[in-house]
């Protein structure tokens, strides 16, 4: 374990040495996503929906679009879309922490970015399907620290839950699964460094990943351990804080203060210090010498590299943007309260009782029960 805790130390000092070329990272990938790459790819889908004849899904609509050429178009490109986010988002921390781990220097955004999304030529193959189930569905599911923009967390809705809980057999079933999605979270752990951290194609990527977790478990074992024991105190620390000073300013103020100066440390700080940590473990246990990654140096500062050398506009934005998103936060809860209902009885998917759930027939029975909602 002293091995780990000094592994811990040296990613903390890392983290804190090369926090600007990861803050710059992010902040353009967000620009980019946001303003570019989420609006197309919403435009791109609402034109297919309409060149089917919807403009909303809901239920069978739902089924009877995927099933259609648009649906399936919709499917195809919402993989690629969501494998781009994948490989740009996170896959890019990867390599700015090999960069930095390695002691390298800077490569500019583009440069990354193109490197990323050369990558997702790999996945189109067999592998490539199991890589996308494993991304996709997998590491939701198991709510891995390794989040995304698409996928933070993937939950089963509670009215499946209320199935799965009224039979034992159900809730086996469930447990089988989750045991075997935890199981190969953890041997296909390293399917993307494999991918990224090597300038050649990788064959079998999920067998190398495979291979590795083998030769390595107690030692990968021991590392998940530290990471939940460090993870349990930072939360515990965290939480105190906040318990602590909330009680002594306006409660309805230091709330949605306190939930986006969060939001900002988890995003530009957690979620870099993990892609070190992860990308560490994949170096110690690969071996430096097997790892063959070259992108070329950045020749010029960019202006997101201008901004971010100014510290006190960088903290001027941020002093900014705390505010305008509590004050948002703070009114939008507080016209929420304020809104009146003439609704005394909710009936949310109707009446379920004489009729199946989310029916017309449900919605009319509901109606003629005296439900307002």
């Amino acid at each position: 374990m002293k091995e780990i805790w000094m592994i811990f130390k040296q990613s903390v000092f890392i983290l804190k040495k090369n926090i600007m070329r990861f803050i710059k990272y992010q902040v353009a990938t967000k620009i980019l996503l946001s303003v570019f790459l989420f609006p197309i790819f919403y435009w791109i889908i609402t034109l297919l929906m309409k060149s089917k004849g919807y403009f909303y899904l809901i239920n069978a609509l739902t089924r009877n679009f995927l099933l259609s050429p648009q649906g399936i178009i919709t499917i195809l490109l919402g993989l690629i879309f969501g494998l781009m986010v994948i490989l740009v988002e996170f896959g890019g921390l990867i390599l700015i922490s090999y960069q930095v781990i390695t002691k390298q220097m800077e490569s500019s955004f583009l440069t990354i970015l193109k490197y990323s999304l050369y990558k997702i030529r790999y996945l189109l193959s067999i592998d490539g399907f199991f890589i996308v189930f494993y991304l996709f569905i997998i590491i939701p599911l198991i709510n891995s620290d390794l989040k995304i923009s698409i996928f933070k967390q993937l939950v089963i809705p509670g009215f499946i839950m209320d199935v799965i809980n009224l039979k034992l057999l159900y809730q086996i079933y469930l447990g089988i699964v989750l045991v075997i999605f935890t199981i190969l979270a953890v041997r296909w752990i390293f399917v993307l460094p494999i991918i990224l951290l090597n300038n050649n194609k990788v064959k079998h990527p999920l067998k190398e990943s495979v291979k590795l977790v083998k030769q390595n478990y107690k030692y990968i074992f021991k590392y998940a351990i530290f990471i939940i024991f460090f993870n349990t105190i930072v939360f515990f620390l965290i939480s105190s804080f906040l318990l602590l000073i909330l009680p002594k300013f306006y409660f309805e103020i230091a709330t949605p203060l306190a939930i986006s100066a969060g939001f900002l440390l988890s995003s530009f700080i957690v979620t870099p210090f993990y892609a070190i940590l992860f990308t560490r473990l994949y170096i110690i246990i690969k071996g430096e010498e097997n790892i063959e990654v070259f992108l070329a140096i950045k020749d010029k500062d960019t202006i997101i590299d201008k901004v971010l050398n100014n510290i006190k506009l960088c903290i001027l934005i941020f002093v900014l943007f705390a505010i305008m998103t509590s004050v948002y936060t703070y009114y939008f809860i507080d016209k929420i309260d304020d809104v009146e209902y003439d609704v005394e009885i909710t009936s949310h998917r109707g009446d379920t009782i004489n009729s199946p759930e989310n029916t017309l027939a449900a919605i009319e029975e509901a109606i003629n029960n005296g439900a307002d909602f």
